[in-house]
């Protein structure tokens, strides 16, 4: 589903140069726009409330919404990923009137999960009062669903458009928190103004969706089996969509949890030095991000295509073989050409820390974490673009594994280098990030050396029956 990704490229390819910052930008909020939505926001209303009293109910908020964030995408990958899956496979069947069912059911069931999860954790753990918690849950709940348009905004191929309702939805968001404190200085308040803006990029997105696919959805139900059918099938790459979601929140928790961690009102825990130090960290290789849209993942998509409809085409095994070996050096040619650049970029902001600190108004034991972060970051980013390179050869126990060892050693690393001390923290997470893109890396690598074997023998349907016929004999 390379999907605006094409529509991107077309602008990047423009005679200017404003054509291809503009393709960037775009690409970038299609990357990360929730998280550019957050930190902005976050950044805009830290700024625009500088009253000392009011730092307790800002800290508060800023914690609320971090815990959304998490539980949201922890949520909604698995089910993402799915529905993704599916969506592809209907499009490849050209089977498009299914498309709109397929997403009502998709956002139903993502509304009703995160819900009871939003409920469960904002409403038992947790000291909030229950204005608090009906605010929270609705915060939750919008974010997440945010995650899961974000996906079928890719296929619009309108950038424009997705631009334009995250910036609105940002600046909608800062308006209604300032002006809701100013009125009055109630964390719930504060919670739904920022859920004004949320809404209007949410249904804003929304719009644009049902615009690509104006089919009529005769009953909203008639997707939940096709839904539930393709979660049994693809079960590696949801479990692995929730192994990846909590791989990348789980360095946080461990280090909430440790003595680094604080606790402020309502019970919350946080750690604002390590949270904003990582935060940032990920802003730095928002642009690899976006160059993999651009780049990676079109040429990527056109290679496959072209290898695997030669198949289709009975082509003569040295086409194929040519084929197959464009689609091999290409996309590690390509992906060099993202990761060394963004690991130069990552070196250089690493260098220049204590500036930025400074810059930004942070504290200076933030360097060692900002150092550690941007570089471990960048490894991140080739951990899952390869990963997620592996699934378009349906190499779904393989993503499972990887993900696995990505969640394990983040935590695993954090937990126990916490013992180096407060300078160090961000060791865990670089370390972990640099030995799953390793091993990613080697498996993507292995996997387009091996495609001729995946495509006629481990992924062919004929021979794995065969291969199960033998077996019962």
């Amino acid at each position: 589903m390379a999907g605006i990704g094409f529509a991107l490229e077309r602008l990047y390819r423009g005679a200017s140069l404003s054509d291809r910052a503009a393709s960037f930008a775009h690409a970038a909020i299609v990357a990360a726009g929730p998280c550019l939505l957050f930190v902005l926001c976050i950044w805009l209303i830290s700024a625009s409330i500088s009253e000392l009293e009011g730092r307790t109910t800002i800290a508060s908020f800023r914690a609320l919404i971090i815990y959304s964030f998490a539980l949201s995408f922890v949520v909604t990958a698995p089910i993402a990923l799915v529905s993704a899956r599916l969506i592809s496979d209907r499009l490849h069947d050209l089977r498009v009137a299914e498309i709109p069912a397929i997403m009502l059911a998709t956002f139903g069931f993502s509304a009703v999960v995160i819900v009871a999860c939003a409920a469960a954790l904002f409403g038992l753990p947790l000291e909030l009062e229950p204005a608090v918690v009906i605010a929270a849950v609705a915060n939750c709940a919008l974010i997440g669903l945010i995650w899961v348009v974000c996906l079928f905004a890719s296929v619009t191929r309108d950038y424009t458009s997705v631009t334009a309702f995250f910036a609105l939805g940002t600046a909608l968001a800062v308006l209604g928190v300032t002006l809701g404190y100013n009125l009055r200085p109630d964390l719930e308040i504060m919670l739904w103004g920022f859920n004004i803006g949320l809404a209007a990029t949410l249904f804003g997105l929304l719009t644009r969706v049902i615009a690509t696919f104006p089919f009529a959805v005769r009953a909203g139900t008639t997707a939940l089996p096709p839904l539930a059918r393709a979660a049994a099938t693809y079960w590696p790459i949801a479990l692995g969509g929730l192994c990846g979601a909590m791989g990348a929140w789980v360095d946080k928790w461990v280090v909430w949890l440790s003595p680094y961690g604080s606790q402020i009102q309502y019970g919350l825990l946080h750690a604002p030095l390590y949270d904003s130090a990582m935060f940032l960290s990920y802003l730095v290789v928002v642009p690899a991000y976006a160059a993999f849209i651009i780049h990676l993942e079109v040429r990527f998509f056109r290679n496959y295509r072209l290898f695997y409809s030669s198949i289709l085409e009975h082509a003569t095994l040295a086409q194929i073989r040519a084929h197959g070996a464009r689609l091999r050096e290409e996309t590690i040619a390509s992906l060099s050409a993202i990761a060394v650049p963004q690991l130069v970029v990552c070196a250089l902001v690493a260098l220049s820390a204590p500036a930025l600190v400074e810059l930004l108004d942070m504290q200076f034991r933030q360097v060692g974490m900002l150092r550690l972060g941007v570089i471990g970051a960048a490894f991140q980013f080739l951990f899952i673009t390869c990963s997620a390179l592996t699934l378009y050869f349906d190499r779904r126990a393989m993503f499972l594994l990887l993900q696995v060892l990505f969640l394990a050693l983040n935590g695993g690393l954090t937990f126990a280098l916490l013992a180096l001390g407060p300078n160090y923290l961000g060791l865990g997470f670089l370390a972990a990030s640099a030995l799953s893109a390793l091993i990613a890396y080697l498996a993507l690598a292995r996997t387009l050396h091996r495609l001729e074997y995946l495509t006629f023998i481990a992924n062919n349907p004929a021979v794995r029956i065969r291969r199960q016929t033998a077996k019962a004999f």
